[in-house]
């Protein structure tokens, strides 16, 4: 029936796409509760697993370069440009505005040459306007990944180059800007965009340190140099970071939709092609939320587990018990990026102690304690929800009955050594009165033990949903306190006329913050994060209209609003992208999942005898040619995605301690440097008498 449902019906019927998504995220079925069943039920659980890791190994995806093996990879190459092409016209379009604006802006404050203007508009901007012209280009229109290399390519050496031909002093703030959509916005590959992202940073550093010496002691030092590029290094982890958790599930729903020969000649991938199962009929358009309000809950039930436990069914309460762990590498990553940022509170407003101890008191005080306290309340919920789970099924455990039945050892390990059969019919003759007694006694035992009743599982989902929600909102009021903190420090340093000139730094941070709340290691849903966002944004714009327009320049207000304006711009579509490929997913999974289950009672019911003979002439087919060739070496294949999307966060932690390692080394190489130059100096300023008598005793002791 469930077939005839999926695959072989050719209209679309009423919710027959929501009905199938809940049935494959249902728990685990339960008729009579007997030990046959239970285990029937392990058994399925463990072939779907199967199948899900063979299909995920099927591309042969590379742990670290995430490309798959070549038949596979040139496939998913059209696919993702295919999918790519609208998303890379807006940013194009959008750079074109932006850069427009900002050489406009700049011309205006700064006398440009001739070779400055034909950088600035001649390449820098017309590298975005002929980008977006040559994506309509039937020709070009696969090869849009070449395309946008170029073309950002092009636009950051005209960035990096501008800086000493106008010997202009502080951190070029559009080149983070442009960082931005490399990783993740037009859908480059990894392997490219990080290439891309570091060789920018490359040449930004031998550019800026070989220019030192012709541009003399006006323009930066190698300090202030750097602290740009420690905040440029920020913003390659992050986004490498997101980047590799954001192509990884996009892989993912990629292996998912192929073709996987199992049992039949034919499998769902036609089917999943189907409009019933798209994006249009199954979400909203904006909020990206299911239309139907039951799979919006089964989904969002699902929420934290979905990167750590993609295949598992979302009803088992240990799973919940442990969901604080998902973001406890984003946790870790902003308490060691504090440090660091706090180290360069210190090299920057030492002198100015009242200003640094802002500064400690907003990162320690604010942002790292509301951190630390959101895995905190994950895991006070999640633990209330595992003893809620466990008080409901021990309400029914009091009204079954108590007794036990012994299994032999012997029996025990025969089913879990042959995970995929079941109790043959021959087995269920011989089985004695007095068992069926004690199986029909403990029937309801069983199924309340296991599972609970329809009531209860009712219930716990309600509480569960109620959990995620409020997890949601914890996050959006952690959020808006990291984001308003580094808005607050901005504005101190902006308005401190002796140190006001470092304000671009710290306006980098603030950059970075909503960067970080738009990504989806913190595991805000989009709809949340960019709303926070964009009123943080506006009240940052709306207050540096009222502090910095009559001390600083008139429009700086403006300069800041176009910033703020396109970072929000690229982290909604950073955050959309992601929540949507783990909702297709979420689809993707539930509709492979019902078909292995299929695929396994077909299974179950082949006798055992005709297994071990199947096997049998398998294992004679294979000792015919003993000298046939050695397979090469298998290269290590990425199958457990879930591990994987947390060993990304983990590199994020890492990156950010190597920060804290060179900016450590650099602050104490500056302070034996200058107690050096103070020794030098008191030296040189010693009395022509003390000199005098100095030598002559010398002379003497000689």
């Amino acid at each position: 029936m469930r077939r005839r449902s999926l695959i072989e019906t050719p209209f679309f019927e009423v919710n027959e796409a929501a009905e199938l998504i809940l049935k494959a995220n249902a728990p685990p079925k339960v008729v009579d509760g007997t030990l046959h069943e239970m285990i029937h039920n392990v058994r399925s659980s463990r072939y779907c697993q199967d199948q899900f890791a063979t299909i995920q190994a099927q591309t042969g995806m590379h742990p670290t370069t995430l490309r798959f093996s070549p038949e596979y990879e040139h496939g998913f190459r059209l696919y993702i440009q295919k999918a790519a092409l609208k998303r890379t016209r807006v940013c194009f379009a959008l750079g074109f505005f932006a850069t427009l604006v900002y050489f406009l802006w700049d011309s205006h404050r700064i006398s440009y040459s001739p070779l400055t203007y034909f950088l600035a508009f001649g390449i820098g901007v017309m590298s975005f306007g002929f980008g977006f012209f040559l994506t309509y280009v039937p020709s070009l229109e696969m090869h849009t990944e070449a395309l946008s290399f170029t073309v950002f390519l092009s636009v950051a050496a005209v960035l990096i180059a501008l800086k000493p031909l106008n010997a202009q002093r502080g951190p070029v703030l559009p080149l983070l800007v442009l960082i931005i959509p490399i990783f993740g916005v037009t859908r480059m590959r990894f392997l490219y965009s990080t290439t891309l992202g570091w060789t920018i940073f490359v040449s930004y550093i031998v550019v800026q340190l070989s220019s030192i010496h012709s541009l003399g002691p006006t323009w930066d030092t190698r300090s202030d140099i750097f602290y740009q590029s420690v905040n440029y290094v920020i913003a390659l982890v992050s986004g490498m970071v997101s980047h590799y958790r954001q192509e990884l599930l996009r892989r993912r729903n990629y292996a998912l939709k192929l073709p996987f020969a199992g049992l039949t000649s034919t499998d769902c991938s036609i089917a999943l092609q189907k409009e019933k199962f798209s994006k249009r009929n199954l979400m909203e358009t904006w909020s990206m939320e299911f239309c139907d309000r039951e799979v919006e809950a089964c989904f969002i039930r699902h929420w934290y587990l979905i990167d750590p436990f993609p295949f598992e069914n979302p009803n088992a309460a240990v799973l919940h018990q442990g969901a604080f762990r998902v973001i406890r590498f984003s946790v870790m990553t902003v308490l060691v990026n504090q440090v660091f940022l706090a180290i360069q509170d210190y090299r920057l407003l030492h002198k100015y102690a009242h200003l640094a101890e802002i500064g400690y008191s907003l990162r320690f005080g604010v942002v790292d304690v509301a951190y630390a306290s959101a895995a905190i309340f994950m895991y006070i919920t999640g633990q209330r929800y595992y003893k809620l789970w466990l008080a409901s099924n021990a309400a029914h455990n009091d009204m079954t009955d108590t007794f036990r039945p012994s299994m032999s050892q012997s029996s025990c390990c025969s089913w879990w050594n042959r995970p995929y059969e079941i109790l043959s019919q021959d087995d269920e003759d011989t089985t004695t009165s007095e068992h069926v007694a004690v199986e029909a006694s403990r029937k309801w035992r069983v199924m309340s033990k296991l599972f609970g009743s329809k009531v209860a599982t009712e219930q716990n989902n309600r509480v569960q949903t109620q959990d995620v929600h409020s997890a949601q909102l914890y996050a959006i009021f952690v959020v808006a306190l990291h984001t308003t903190s580094m808005a607050v420090m901005m504005f101190v340093v902006a308005t401190s006329p002796s140190v006001e000139t470092s304000s671009d730094v710290y306006f980098m941070g603030f950059l970075n913050a909503i960067l970080f709340a738009n990504r989806s290691g913190f595991r805000v849903r989009h709809k949340y994060a960019i709303g926070t966002t964009i009123v943080v944004g506006i009240a940052t714009v709306a207050t540096s209209l009222g502090l910095l327009h009559p001390l600083r320049e008139p429009y700086m207000w403006l300069r800041y609003a176009t910033y703020i304006t396109v970072v929000l711009i690229l982290a909604g579509l950073i955050s959309r992208e992601e929540e949507s490929l783990r909702r297709s997913f979420f689809v993707l999974k539930s509709i492979r999942s019902l078909e292995f289950e299929e695929w396994f009672d077909r299974v179950s019911r082949v006798q055992d005898w005709i297994r071990k003979r199947l096997h049998q002439k398998c294992m004679a087919l294979h000792a015919k040619n003993p000298d046939s060739p050695k397979k090469p070496r298998v290269q290590k294949v990425l199958v457990n995605t879930g591990a994987y999307l947390a060993q990304a966060s983990k590199m994020g932690v890492y990156g950010e301690l190597i920060n804290i390692v060179f900016e450590c080394s650099f602050v104490l190489e500056l302070a034996s440097s200058k107690t050096l130059g103070c020794r030098h100096h008191s030296t040189t300023l010693r009395s022509p008498r003390v000199d005098e008598y100095s030598s002559r005793t010398m002379s003497a002791y000689r």
